[in-house]
């Protein structure tokens, strides 16, 4: 009896330390974690725990692309973990961006409950090269309040708002805002765009098949303002309309670039 009185007390003790030891896990083995899910940023000088901490971040993209330096928080629920997913809250702040976010994460499905993010327009260009002569100038303000992703296919709503926005493309003086609503309902991601203000007016409404051939089109309107031409690089898409409106189709195909869940 008392060989197994003992050994209770061992099992015991094994267990005691080994559920200590995960509450302490430090916080550098977020870092590992982000390496080995290939999501893209890289941590320096992490502190506190795994499930509560703070560390030096740098955001890139998924070719390794520097986006930007600052300080991310984190809070990550354990509660979850009955149905195989961990409960998270991130923050990331730096000179120019933005972004917090909270949902739950899985093997292979990301549920995001918020997203609300601030970053520079520039910051596109980064992702498609073809904008990077493009000079662009202002502020994107994302905000989503229901986001489900797997492996093939995306769920939820979003508004993107595009403040203040300029570019080369568009000629000196043609600043404007622009409004983008998104609705995904599987493997397509519908928008729409209108313009909020501006003297360039746009209108119309596309499609992107992120999980299959990445085809992304567009079917809208570009108007000037007071009935002035439009930029020069403008007058060269679509065809003018019997109202002076420049009706404007294109498709492309720009890959989908996730993080690996």
């Amino acid at each position: 009896m008392r060989d197994r009185a003992w050994l209770r007390w061992m099992a015991a003790g094994l267990l005691l330390y080994t559920s200590f030891m995960i509450v302490l896990l430090p916080a550098s083995w977020i870092g590992w974690a982000a390496v080995k899910a290939n999501i893209p940023a890289t941590l320096f000088h992490p502190v506190g725990t795994v499930w509560r901490g703070s560390a030096r971040a740098t955001l890139h993209t998924p070719g390794h692309t520097r986006i930007a330096s600052g300080e991310i928080s984190w809070r990550i629920n354990p509660l979850y973990l009955a149905i195989g997913r961990l409960g998270f809250d991130l923050e990331f702040l730096s000179d120019q961006i933005r972004i917090s976010t909270n949902g739950k994460i899985g093997r292979s499905a990301l549920d995001i409950n918020k997203v609300q993010a601030r970053l520079p327009v520039s910051t596109i260009s980064l992702f498609y090269p073809l904008l990077a002569n493009a000079s662009l100038t202002g502020t994107v303000l994302l905000d989503s309040t229901a986001l489900s992703m797997t492996n093939n296919s995306i769920v939820g709503a979003a508004r993107i708002n595009l403040e203040s926005v300029s570019s080369s493309w568009l000629g000196r003086g043609n600043q404007g805002s622009y409004n983008i609503n998104l609705d995904a309902n599987g493997k397509v991601l519908h928008y729409s765009l209108t313009t909020s203000s501006g003297a360039i007016q746009i209108q119309g409404a596309g499609s992107w098949e992120l999980f299959s051939t990445g085809k992304l089109d567009f079917d809208g309107r570009i108007t000037a303002e007071n009935g002035a031409s439009p930029p020069s690089v403008l007058q060269h898409i679509g065809k003018t309309n019997p109202d002076g409106t420049r009706q404007v189709q294109w498709s492309t195909r720009a890959p989908f670039l996730p993080v690996s869940p």
